[in-house]
């Protein structure tokens, strides 16, 4: 006996196919390759019903229901969804892989308002003031007590119905402001295919060296327990390394004194410690960067690749479109955007070597050649920096040093500095120099590059006035306080505009069908992508990779595409 007559059933499928759209919800676990779907949710209407069929407790609806369930859904023009990557995986485990038109709210909310701590369903529901996730101890108890697995259809039917209902409200609430905005059209078309191809490559997942891992993981707790005993304290603790650093070396603080009355040791701070630390010539500053660079590596990077491990050796993150004020791409479980372009530092130098292919195949990168900076350039019509560009045989950085006065390292690290928004105090630690000396650096290279200062203060004046900067493709990053916020409005543009770039070219290398199973993308990094290639197809597959990640809007500078094999210098 289930807990839906064959009336009731047939009644919910009749006004369900007749909807223009409907908003979906799933409930299951999905890890990847042995993951399961236990049933779905549909609302329109204000009529919304979970449908379980594969739960382990509990009445589940007969098996020959689920093709009428999956007729419906695979019909509709329109779904809904509140984090679409996972649905849309998990209505695979159902037999529908659904191929038309989707919205998803977490990924809308994003977009009209990036800035909103949190786009999970509930604190979209506190937001938008509408009824919020059901809040059942029971269920909770029993998640706790037995695990996810064992929550019986009765208690998941009524939670699962109202996530369905209440992405179905908060949709009709965002679509105003989405339309409004301008990003109901080509730009959420874009953000489909997009997610789509994601899920492609989060399916592939990246096989991992585990015996490299671990190896490298015993190097760095080790010198992490002899430095730490060599000092005589705990780097690691932001309390211990505060005051050493202020007591014992002097180092000048960095922030505001807190409502405590002491400083400071958050993320953004110790970035800046680092520096200071970087430049000091002493056997003390080098141990505790050395201590910083193993405890970040081994906890981030080969502690939670060996701990996230699927059974088939490879890592499958999550990548979020949502996951950065920029729009550019984040992951997490593990978050691989931290992988180093190239080190020579004990700690990750051999990050990349931890990432392998199975025998007969190789992988390559495909790395966007300074591709903010050439944005920024174009943008800012600095035409003694596009000429640069646009001929593969000079050097920008050289160039720029014999202009700037300085070293072709000083001027690399000046140029990626200020394009992160660096003003005179971040200068004045980058460089250690005075404040005198630091404001010279910024007025001698704004001096020689007026275009990208005058792009700057365009920027700077265009987000005080509207709140926003926008990017070539129409998306914006919105700033709560404009007028404090305004410096980095141009970084804004160039970083989250780049990756637009990036987005759309990854999409077209897909929708060439370049990404297959001879070569597979199976990793993105900020500006590049790996490729994994069957021995042999190198010469089919990257020349035609490279040529359609070079063909970009004509911006009036030449978008460079460098390939390489994973891992090697140069």
């Amino acid at each position: 006996m289930s807990y839906l007559t064959e009336d009731q059933f047939r009644q919910y499928m009749e006004v369900f196919s007749k909807a223009p759209e409907l908003t979906v919800d799933t409930e299951g676990t999905l890890t990847h390759p042995h993951s399961e779907t236990w049933g779905v949710s549909i609302s329109y209407g204000g009529i919304a019903e979970y449908f379980a069929f594969n739960h382990m407790l509990g009445q589940n609806l007969p098996g020959e229901w689920l093709s009428a369930v999956v007729k419906v859904l695979e019909n509709c023009p329109q779904l809904n969804f509140h984090h679409a990557k996972h649905d849309l995986k998990a209505l695979r485990n159902l037999g529908l892989n659904y191929t038309g038109k989707f919205y998803d709210t977490m990924l809308m909310q994003h977009m009209v308002n990036e800035n909103l701590y949190s786009k999970e369903l509930d604190a979209l529901a506190v937001h938008y003031k509408t009824e919020r996730k059901r809040n059942d101890s029971l269920m909770k108890d029993l998640i706790k007590g037995f695990g996810w697995d064992y929550v019986p259809v009765e208690i998941i039917r009524p939670y699962g119905a109202n996530d369905a209902y209440i992405t179905e409200v908060i949709k009709n609430l965002i679509q105003p402001d989405f339309e409004a905005q301008g990003f109901d059209g080509e730009l959420w078309d874009w953000e489909q295919r997009f997610c789509r191809l994601l899920m492609k490559i989060e399916d592939n997942g990246i096989l991992i060296n585990q015996d490299l891992s671990q190896q490298q993981l015993e190097i760095g707790l080790k010198t992490m327990s002899a430095i730490e005993k060599r000092l005589g304290f705990n780097p690691g603790s932001p309390v211990q390394l505060g005051n050493f650093l202020l007591e014992e070396l002097k180092v000048p603080p960095v922030g505001e004194k807190g409502k405590s009355g002491r400083y400071s040791f958050n993320k953004e701070n110790m970035k800046v410690y680092d520096e200071l630390l970087a430049l000091r010539n002493d056997e003390t500053a080098k141990l505790i960067l050395t201590y910083r660079g193993w405890q970040k590596t081994c906890s981030s990077n080969y502690k939670a690749y060996l701990e996230l491990l699927r059974p088939d050796g490879r890592i499958r993150c999550n990548y979020k479109q949502h996951g950065t004020d920029t729009g550019r791409l984040s992951c997490e479980k593990p978050n691989l955007q931290q992988i180093p372009k190239v080190s020579d530092n004990p700690w990750n130098g051999h990050l990349k070597d931890a990432f392998i292919v199975e025998e007969g195949r190789t992988a390559y990168e495909l790395d966007y050649s300074q591709l903010e900076f050439r944005l920024g350039a174009a943008y800012g019509k600095e035409k003694k920096l596009l000429e640069i560009f646009n001929d593969d045989s000079r050097d920008i950085f050289s160039e720029m040093a014999a202009d700037l006065h300085m070293t072709r390292n000083q001027t690399k690290t000046l140029n990626y500095s200020i394009q992160y928004g660096a003003g005179v105090n971040r200068i004045k630690n980058v460089f250690g120099v005075t404040d005198n000396a630091a404001k010279a650096i910024l007025t001698n290279y704004y001096r020689q590059y007026q275009g990208l200062a005058k792009v700057s203060t365009f920027a700077k004046n265009k987000c005080i006035e509207r709140g926003y900067v926008q990017y070539w493709t129409g998306r914006r990053r919105h700033f709560v306080n404009p007028s404090k916020q305004a410096h980095k409005a141009f970084n804004a543009a160039i970083q989250g505009g780049a990756f637009e770039i990036v987005k759309r070219a990854m999409v077209k290398v897909d929708e060439a069908g370049l990404n297959n199973d001879e070569c597979k993308i199976d990793l993105q990094v900020h500006d590049s992508i790996r490729v994994d290639i069957v021995n042999g197809k190198e010469a089919e597959y990257l020349p035609e990779i490279k040529r359609v990640m070079e063909d970009t809007p004509d911006f009036g500078v030449k978008f460079r595409v460098d390939v390489k094999r994973w891992g090697e210098k140069g």
